[in-house]
């Protein structure tokens, strides 16, 4: 159960730190979780594979810290709260030469990449922060009209303005009550904040952390006389915003959202030509002769009101035999967008000359599609987990398919459950529940005459 791999899990870490890594065993970690043997072994191969877990652990964290969360946090808030959360159990829990293994395969080598995952429960949590941040709200500004090119000028010093304003307050009022070594924690907090928002592309979140940060930089090298010169400045850029704000209120009007959604300074014409209902009803011909409507005069963005986005393609009828509405399918875009996204079937079109229209939704990733067009994409409609097995070592004995391993020295035959032909391989299934079954790390006898089940090989 999730349950018994968790207590397994988090016993291994805690030794991990205790006694350190080669000083623990199998066996420490089975008696550590009040578990046996047999449980370790159905979810792990051995003690290495424990060490690609701390996904699982850093999880399982977020997933407790979410449940007490203060919800009137801003975005950027959240985000800090949780690095510093985090942090603060690695630095109490987490073996440090440990981690820094794990990091280095995660981010260089090949392979299963747990800690990038995108179904894990931190991006999960990181995209509904995101999403809460940049969704306006209904009646917030989203966009602002100038009948001047000198008003835009004027809203733009405005703009420049209200950003140091915001960066000189951070330093003389609010980091302040920092001590030294505190505020350079909080400094440090922040800029590691923003590396990982920055690495991910999160220039949203970026941008709302930088004013606080450079306000806090500038606290940490300020002393008292350059505090009380922060302050004038601080009054005197107030009233210069105040005196730009009353020249702007004949030549500059605000854009209002109609109601909370996502806006985007693109406008190309296809809003009103793709909808949701028009995609039900498209057939190969008329998806190929779709063209964008004129766009309308004075056009400034779109607000996106819905929470869905959708993904439509003309695709051969025969690989689309065994898919069906509702499925999941995984897609994979060429560009933009990073990793396989999992995606719904929600309509397919009848037959027309061999193809069919497959119309993909999702109601994810949202803030990363809304500029996205004409996008190439790979989709995997099944996927197989398990053993790759050459074609040669495959026997049918008795009737009962299966390969021959070597076992110290003893030959013995392993039934097997071929789930998909690979062409010079099959993907067989991987079933730990008994080591009578075929097993990662089985030697395995490919084609060699005069062989049976317990013959002794002397090498």
């Amino acid at each position: 159960s999730r349950n018994t791999k968790a207590r397994i899990v988090n016993a291994a870490w805690k030794l991990f730190y205790d006694q350190g890594y080669e000083n623990t065993t199998i066996e420490d970690i089975v008696f550590e979780s009040e578990t046996s043997k047999g449980s370790f072994y159905h979810y792990f191969e051995g003690k290495d594979a424990l060490v690609g877990t701390l996904a699982y652990v850093f999880d399982e964290k977020y997933d407790a810290l979410e449940a007490t969360m203060d919800p009137d946090l801003s975005a950027g808030e959240k985000l800090i709260f949780l690095n510093h959360e985090l942090f603060k159990m690695i630095e109490s829990s987490i073996s440090m030469d440990l981690l820094a293994r794990l990091l280095s395969t995660q981010l260089l080598a090949r392979g299963e990449k747990h800690l990038l995952d995108r179904s894990r429960s931190y991006f999960r949590l990181l995209r509904r922060i995101i999403t809460e941040g940049q969704k306006a709200g209904a009646g917030q500004i989203v966009a602002m009209g100038y009948t001047t090119a000198e008003a835009q000028q004027r809203q733009t010093q405005i703009a420049k303005n209200r950003q140091l304003l915001q960066q000189l307050e951070y330093a003389g009022e609010d980091a302040a009550g920092y001590e030294s070594a505190a505020l350079d924690v909080a400094i440090r907090e922040r800029l590691v904040s923003a590396a990982i928002a920055l690495g991910r592309g999160d220039t949203a979140a970026v941008s709302e952390l930088a004013p606080k940060l450079k306000g806090m930089v500038l606290r940490a090298g300020s002393d008292e006389q350059t505090l009380a010169e922060i302050r004038t400045r601080i009054d005197a850029l107030k009233h210069e915003i105040a005196d730009l704000q009353a020249q702007s209120g004949a030549d500059t009007q605000n854009i209002y959202a109609t109601s909370s959604g996502y806006f985007s300074g693109v406008v190309d014409g296809y809003e009103t030509v793709l909808t949701p209902e028009r995609l039900e009803s498209l057939a190969p011909s008329e998806l190929a002769a779709v063209t964008p409507l004129a766009q309308p005069a004075g056009a400034l963005g779109k607000l996106i009101i819905g929470d869905t986005w959708y993904y439509v393609t003309a695709v051969e009828s025969d690989d689309l035999q065994s898919v069906h509405t509702g499925d999941r399918v995984g897609v994979t875009f060429a560009h933009d967008l990073n990793g396989e996204i999992q995606m719904t079937v929600s309509h397919i079109s009848p037959d027309e000359n061999g193809k069919s229209v497959l119309v993909l939704s999702c109601n994810r990733y949202l803030q990363d599609v809304t500029m996205l067009r004409g996008q190439s994409a790979n989709l995997v409609f099944t996927t197989y987990s398990g053993l790759r097995v050459p074609k040669e070592a495959v026997r049918v004995i008795d009737g009962e398919t299966g390969v021959y391993i070597l076992e110290n020295t003893s030959v013995r035959f392993k039934p097997i459950e071929i789930l998909y032909d690979n062409g010079e391989t099959y993907i067989v299934t991987l079933d730990r529940t008994s080591t009578s079954n075929l097993w990662p790390g089985d030697a395995i006898i490919l084609d060699e005459k005069d062989i049976y089940n317990g013959k002794v090989v002397l090498q």
